[in-house]
Formats: structure tokens, C-alpha cells, sequence
């Protein structure tokens, strides 16, 4: 399954994009400066996956790795690429990097002063797959749409994250708890302009977008997915934020990996729903990025 869910990628980025410090338009979920941090989201659509690849590659000895710089790292001094929807179209599988499965979603984060503000949550399972059960739990209790048994429509709640510290060793340095508010948060137009501002596409692209998200709704079972609502595409340009990005002088391989990579967690995958539209090849918009790792249990 796989998808960049945010609306066609062949539209042009608005210029406020262009100077957008990539950090800023995170949650911040990092504890590296705190012991604990605590942040109150409210989930909007559905979420999107991506592959990233970080610079490690397998040994021979099962479950060991070692460092390898990417072979762009004198350009990108990122510490994760994006890889391709086909790992056999992806440079970084063929280079046979590490990748993991992180999820993107579209949020408005309550800030302490009250405030919203469109943002991006980008995670793992740790973190998505707590959505998924507050979902499943819902409809078990015999709940129907009019109570919310979505976590991003517009009568849904709002979800508290407390990230905490562990001193334990990485991938385990970090304990995520994930609980949703006893009451909904409605989406009001004044939340859904904070997204509109964050990016909308044409009346065109949307229609686009529209029609593969019903034929993807289809592919699961009633009632997994949603209903469309036009806001599921408003925010930030995901497919463009994070799409593939293999170097820019890319020589095709030769000799490609088999299609049965490994993986750091070779876990099945959390029932989260998405769809299967694939964004086409543009010029995206540029965003400056930090230079802090991120603290996530990996998770494919």
C-alpha cells in the first residue's frame, strides 16, 4: 500500500512554501532538550506512508548494521531519504540502505497560549497505529459516524502525544503514550481556513483526487475508510515535501536487489487505511531542513 495523499503533485507550489523552515511545520515531539514533551493534535483526512531510507546498510550478521554515508551526503545533509513508491525504481533500496515505513498526516496543533496551527505529523507505527485502535474501539462500542469512529473528519477528537525520555539506548530511547480527549473537537471553518492557507489545490486537481480516493475507499472493507470531504486535501503539499528524492545526478544501477527486502522490524503492518495514488514527477518546493535526527522507534 502506498500513497502521497494531499492532492496531485503537478501544481504549483505557492511561493509562502519557499521560505518555509521544514522544522517549523513539524510537530516537535523531540525530548532531546526535555525530559518529557506533550503536544494536542487534531488529525485531519487520513494519513499518508513513505519509505525512508536512513545511512545504514545490512552486515552479514542478522539484525547488525553499519554506517554508510549516502552517496549525496556532500549535497544533502539530511540524515533520511525519501524512497520511491517501487522499490524497484528506488536508488536507495538498489544501494541497499535500511528503510523504514513512517506515516504523514496533515494537523492542527493547540498550542498553550490556545492557539491553532496548521502542522505536519510525521511518525511511526508507535504513534499511528494508537489512531487506528482508538478507531476500531469506537465501532466496537456500536458507535456510528454522528459520534465520530474516524480520527480525521470533522467531528472526530483531539489526540494528546507525551513523548518521554527513557535513557535507554536508541531504537528505544524514546516512549510514546497516545490518548484522545473524552469530548470531540469540531472542525470549524476557521480551522479548515488555517489549512486552506497551508495549501489547497485547483477545483480540477481536487475533483482528481476526489475520484482516486473512492476508487481506493472501495479496496477495504465498509466503513474502514471515511467518507471524502473536500478539507481531507487541504494543508501542506505532502507529496511534494516528501517526495522521492534520489540524487541528483542518479545513474541507473546495473544490478537492482531483489524485491524481497529486510527490514528493521519485519512486524505486519497496522491496519491504516490508504489509497494508491501516486504523485507524478515536478519540481517541488524547497524547505530548508534541520539537522536533528529524528527520536522514532523505526517501524516497517
Amino acid at each position: 500500500m502506498a500513497r502521497i495523499f494531499g492532492g496531485p503533485a503537478d501544481f504549483e507550489p505557492k511561493k509562502t512554501y519557499q521560505k518555509t523552515n521544514f522544522a517549523d511545520i513539524m510537530v516537535n515531539l523531540s525530548v532531546k532538550d526535555k525530559k518529557s514533551v506533550t503536544r494536542r493534535i487534531r488529525l485531519v483526512g487520513v494519513p499518508s506512508p513513505i519509505t525512508e531510507y536512513t545511512d545504514r546498510k545490512y552486515t552479514d550478521q542478522k539484525g547488525k548494521y553499519v554506517r554508510v554515508p549516502f552517496v549525496d551526503a556532500d549535497k544533502n545533509k539530511s540524515f533520511t531519504r525519501v524512497g520511491h513508491v517501487d522499490p524497484n525504481q528506488c536508488f536507495w533500496a538498489k544501494q541497499g540502505y535500511v528503510p523504514s515505513y513512517q506515516w504523514v498526516q496533515n494537523v492542527l496543533e493547540r498550542t498553550e497560549d490556545g492557539e491553532w496551527v496548521a502542522k505536519i505529523l510525521k511518525k511511526g507505527r508507535s504513534i499511528f497505529s494508537e489512531f487506528v485502535k482508538w478507531e476500531v474501539g469506537r465501532r466496537e462500542e456500536g458507535l456510528d459516524e454522528d459520534d465520530a469512529i474516524y480520527s480525521g473528519v470533522r467531528n472526530s477528537h483531539c489526540f494528546r502525544i507525551v513523548a518521554t525520555a527513557t535513557d535507554m539506548a536508541p531504537p528505544l530511547s524514546v516512549e510514546y503514550r497516545v490518548s484522545a480527549d473524552s469530548k470531540p473537537t469540531i472542525l470549524t471553518d476557521e480551522m479548515i481556513d488555517l489549512l486552506i492557507k497551508a495549501g489547497k489545490p485547483n477545483p480540477e486537481e481536487m475533483e482528481e483526487i476526489k475520484t482516486q480516493y473512492e476508487k481506493d475507499r472501495k479496496r477495504y472493507k465498509k466503513g474502514e475508510m471515511p467518507p471524502y470531504e473536500d478539507y481531507f486535501c487541504y494543508g501542506f503539499p505532502l507529496d511534494r515535501i516528501f517526495r522521492y528524492n534520489p540524487p541528483a545526478d542518479l545513474v541507473e544501477l546495473e544490478d537492482p536487489l531483489s524485491d524481497k527486502l529486510q527490514y528493521e522490524d519485519e512486524d505486519a503492518e497496522p491496519d491504516i487505511p490508504v489509497v494508491t495514488a501516486r504523485p507524478k514527477k515536478v519540481t517541488a518546493p524547497v524547505f530548508e531542513d534541520d539537522d536533528e535526527d529524528d527520536d522514532e522507534i523505526p517501524f516497517v
